[in-house]
């Protein structure tokens, strides 16, 4: 039989401490870009611009879920809720300029598009199903999202190929 006797286990798990506590170490934090005084609860789902100078997100505001996108270079926050839905799992269209994200319409989540630009919300696609948590492939056609089927009444993973329709949906620039 294998025995360890006391001052070898002490030593052993000394080092494996030590390997613990320097992997943290090397871990370097920076300063939190948000408190919560600024957004006043729970920040989640940050997600990039494609060219890294915005980062949208979404977080609790004091009554709801709101989306919230920061601007690096201006150092600016800017709330792009409205209304009593909750709105949140905002991810950046590969085109830069739309956001897409989860709308809660009587508890029920939709796919809504945010134009960055206008500031206009819309519905991304007309379809009879709760879905959330989108995700777009490199092509701008292609997008997997959650899906509540109601057969099975489980969550399933869809995907949804914009450039398989009859008419083109195009997100506006």
């Amino acid at each position: 039989m294998f025995e360890i006797k006391m001052p070898y286990l002490v030593i052993i798990l000394l080092l494996i401490l030590s390997v613990k506590m320097s992997v943290s170490q090397d871990v370097k934090l920076t300063n939190p870009i948000f408190t919560s005084e600024t957004i006043i609860g729970t920040a989640e789902s940050p997600s990039w611009s494609l060219d890294s100078k915005d980062l949208a997100f979404s977080a609790w505001d004091g009554s709801k879920w709101s989306l919230f996108i920061y601007n690096l270079d201006d150092d600016t926050l800017i709330k792009h809720s409205d209304g009593f839905s909750n709105e949140r799992n905002p991810v950046w269209h590969p085109d830069g300029v739309n956001l897409v994200f989860d709308r809660y319409i009587d508890s029920k989540p939709e796919l809504y598009t945010l134009n960055y630009k206008s500031k206009q919300k819309s519905l991304l696609f007309d379809r009879e199903i709760n879905a959330s948590m989108a995700s777009f492939s490199s092509s701008p056609n292609l997008i997997c999202f959650l899906g509540f089927d109601i057969v099975s009444e489980t969550w399933q993973i869809y995907s949804y190929d914009f450039k398989d329709l009859e008419v083109d949906v195009k997100f506006t620039s």
